[in-house]
């Protein structure tokens, strides 16, 4: 229902940070947690750069972990963001879709 046009003369006025009608009202109205799924998801892009990850990386380069092992950690990270975005789909079809996001996040 949502994701069918709105009629221009049904399209209410309203202020607010959410729109009433277009995409971006329909991902801020999705009922089942698309809203954060997206939102990790997008997060899960930037681990490698992010400030997170350097700080994780100092400490445990305080705690003496050698260079491999950080290399070995930061890459199976990577790997297994990428891993999990191609196979959430197929945990979709699978599993349905709030078991799919469950297990995701």
């Amino acid at each position: 229902e949502f994701l069918q046009p709105v009629p221009p003369d049904k399209v209410a006025q309203r202020s607010g940070p959410v729109p009433q009608s277009g995409s971006w009202g329909t991902w801020m109205r999705h009922p089942g947690g698309l809203q954060f799924l997206s939102v990790s998801y997008a997060l899960l892009y930037l681990t490698v750069l992010s400030p997170h990850g350097v700080l994780l990386t100092a400490y445990l380069m305080v705690r003496r972990a050698s260079a491999w092992q950080l290399s070995l950690f930061r890459g199976a990270g990577a790997l297994l963001g990428v891993m999990g975005a191609f196979a959430r789909p197929r945990l979709g079809s699978c599993l349905g879709n709030r078991l799919a996001d469950s297990l995701s996040v």
